[in-house]
């Protein structure tokens, strides 16, 4: 969607925040519903998860408890924190978060008043929320890099291939840790994105409410649209960087590295397998980035759009490594 159709769209999803007594929570026997306020919710994987986060029940445990005793168990710890208040926040029918009172909300809506200032209208935005997490990849159209092909190497538009700079800004909404904002880059031919490490763009937050956190959000994604276009122009360097050792030798021990499941990563190999013997660490980069966007789990899209910006970021770190055994040096 566009950056102009963001604050519409949310304002749509009915985000709403209850405040009721632990007691009030009725969860039915058959572990597949909650009832508060006599509004009735499904029990699904994401209000199974911050139950169990808020009743501090391991929830690999949970999960493998059989039906009966998984509601059983939840009943339990619900009559254990029967005299506690809780937030329960909902969108539209479902619960996507329980946490205490005291923890600030950060809403989408609000995150995007903020977006909807640094960016311009026509700027395009992802939103996705997986977990207790809030993720918007937001890209620029006014910081773009044209990557030519001289050569003719395969998988690359053969007159310009155009990749445009942005932000992902990651928040926890419901808990106590710090936002991250980090460089993201796309790639228009494909949409491979590429983002640095999570921990590298944590805004150290020194408000106090809502809107000295928002504020501090702002300033920090203003601070690092100015480095966008320098590291657009590192990452169109990495079409000239030869790759060291073999391609194959040289992204599987990426993938390693990563901790990239056999799965994953014989989807890479397919395509590193095409490559031309004069493909580049750009090229490289691209088959991760390329896999990202196939049916893979979150965890494995967001390690591989990392591993992208590892190479395209910081590509002489990442390729200082020994042509003969292809690791770190």
């Amino acid at each position: 969607m566009l950056v102009s159709e963001l604050e519409q769209r949310l304002a749509s999803r009915r985000e709403v925040s209850i405040e009721v007594s632990v007691a009030d929570i009725d969860i039915d026997d058959a572990a597949a519903t909650v009832t508060i306020a006599n509004q009735v919710y499904p029990l699904d994987e994401i209000a199974e998860k911050t139950l169990a986060k808020h009743f501090e029940i391991p929830y690999t445990y949970l999960k493998s408890c059989p039906t009966t005793f998984r509601a059983r168990t939840l009943q339990f710890w619900r009559d254990e924190y029967a005299d506690h208040d809780v937030v329960v926040e909902t969108i539209g029918t479902n619960i996507v978060s329980v946490h205490s009172p005291e923890v600030l909300n950060i809403s989408a809506y609000s995150l995007a008043k903020v977006i909807s200032r640094v960016f311009d209208p026509t700027d395009k935005v992802n939103l996705y929320r997986p977990a207790d997490q809030l993720q918007f990849d937001i890209i620029s159209e006014r910081h773009v890099v044209d990557v030519p092909n001289p050569d003719g190497i395969k998988f690359r538009p053969e007159v310009g291939d155009i990749t445009h700079g942005g932000l992902r800004l990651l928040v926890h909404p419901h808990t106590n840790k710090q936002p991250s904002l980090v460089p993201y880059l796309e790639r228009l031919v494909c949409t491979n994105g590429m983002c640095t490490d999570e921990k590298m763009g944590r805004i150290a937050i020194k408000g106090n409410t809502v809107d000295e956190i928002l504020a501090e959000v702002e300033e920090a994604a203003n601070r690092a649209m100015r480095g966008l276009d320098a590291a657009l122009e590192r990452y169109a360097l990495t079409a000239h960087m030869p790759v060291p050792g073999t391609l194959q030798a040289f992204a599987y021990q990426l993938g390693k590295e990563r901790k990239l499941s056999k799965g994953v990563m014989d989807e890479v190999m397919i395509l590193i397998n095409q490559l031309p013997d004069n493909a580049t660490v750009y090229d490289v980069n691209q088959a991760f980035t390329a896999v990202a966007n196939l049916d893979v789990g979150h965890a494995a899209r967001v390690s591989l759009q990392t591993l992208g910006g590892s190479l395209a970021f910081e590509p002489d770190k990442t390729i200082r490594r020994c042509t003969s055994c292809e690791r770190l040096i």
